[in-house]
């Protein structure tokens, strides 16, 4: 583990954490931290980051998850980005030759242009 991001560990009280039950996630997460995840209290899991709001308002744990899934509704929270920075991917999938809605449709061909798919 890099002195920067062991000093980082150290120095916010990571104690209690509500993380993502998918075991993709977990593993990055577990990977980030290294050494140190051993010491963290994982007090709950989650599908969905919305749903760990209310945990995290009432002091329950830190919620661990994207930048952009904290939005302005969710006042009594804010984000702290890891040190150093933790990126991930992200996939859309459909199945093949799947009739779709003419919305759904346009949103796809929008995708696909703007990622150049």
């Amino acid at each position: 583990m890099s002195k920067q991001r062991s000093d980082y560990t150290r120095r916010f009280n990571w104690e209690k954490i509500i993380g993502s039950s998918r075991k993709l996630v977990k593993e990055e997460i577990e990977n980030w931290f290294g050494d140190t995840y051993d010491k963290l209290d994982e007090v709950a899991t989650i599908n969905l980051f919305h749903n760990a709001i209310t945990m995290i308002e009432e002091g329950l744990g830190y919620g661990i998850t994207l930048e952009s899934l904290i939005t302005a509704n969710n006042r009594n929270v804010c984000f702290r980005p890891f040190s150093p920075v933790l990126e991930t991917g992200s996939v859309l999938v459909w199945k093949k030759h799947q009739n779709f809605s003419t919305a759904t449709a346009k949103f796809i061909e929008m995708l696909k242009h703007a990622f150049k798919v």
